[in-house]
């Protein structure tokens, strides 16, 4: 069964959050002939290792998102963007940056965001900013982030297939300069295998559902 969304923004603080979060479902997505936009607010430069310059990380994101079959022309980004953990002081621009966003693209069917259970700073400002705004006008879902959740809230178990087990795994693999950070083909099947188990299925994602909208159709 297909997924019934045709227009998804997945939206992220830091680069590299929605491929580890929710890459499996941007993947099948796409696979299945949706028109997913994906909106980052940082790419964290600053915590670059040495050795990489900040163009670095800004290719990896294209790399990544090519593997995920997001087209270039859906991928969104700030022209001055946000230092990490510093997005609490910036709630209002924020809040700003993403009506902006939304605006220039038209409406969402689905909107993927951290969740307002994660402990990191910048990922529950997004969170809260971006409810703000879609609350009454898109489905919201909350992606997976077993790093910062002090809580597990998952009820929507979004079954995957091998090759967007694959291709998720093959975005995470895109970002050279995030090495020192546990990216491993088995960390990524594992969860989506530990995901699969709770849903029934055999890989997964799971999603919390912070809002959802069942519009009348004509």
């Amino acid at each position: 069964m297909a997924i019934p969304f045709k227009r998804v923004l997945a939206i992220g603080a830091h680069v590299d959050d929605v491929e580890f979060c929710c890459g499996g479902l941007v993947h099948r997505l796409n696979e299945e002939g949706a028109e997913v936009h994906v909106f980052v607010l940082s790419f964290c430069e600053e915590s670059l290792p040495e050795e990489f310059d900040a163009m670095q990380i800004r290719l990896e994101w294209f790399a990544a998102m090519e593997k995920l079959k997001v087209p270039a022309a859906h991928l969104h980004s700030l022209e001055e963007e946000y230092r990490v953990r510093t997005f609490p002081d910036y709630r209002q621009q924020i809040l700003d940056e993403i009506i902006d966003v939304a605006k220039h693209m038209g409406a969402f069917d689905l909107v993927l965001c951290p969740s307002m259970g994660d402990l990191h700073q910048d990922h529950y400002t997004v969170a809260m900013e971006t409810f703000r705004w879609f609350k009454d006008k898109s489905t919201v879902w909350a992606y997976d982030n077993i790093r910062n959740h002090r809580v597990k809230a998952n009820q929507v178990y979004v079954e995957l297939k091998m090759e967007d087990v694959l291709a998720k795994f093959d975005a995470v693999k895109c970002y050279r300069s995030q090495r020192h950070r546990h990216i491993e083909l088995d960390w990524v099947s594992a969860l989506a295998q530990v995901r699969g188990r709770e849903g029934g299925f055999r890989y997964a994602e799971a999603y919390e559902v912070v809002r959802h909208l069942l519009p009348v159709t004509v």
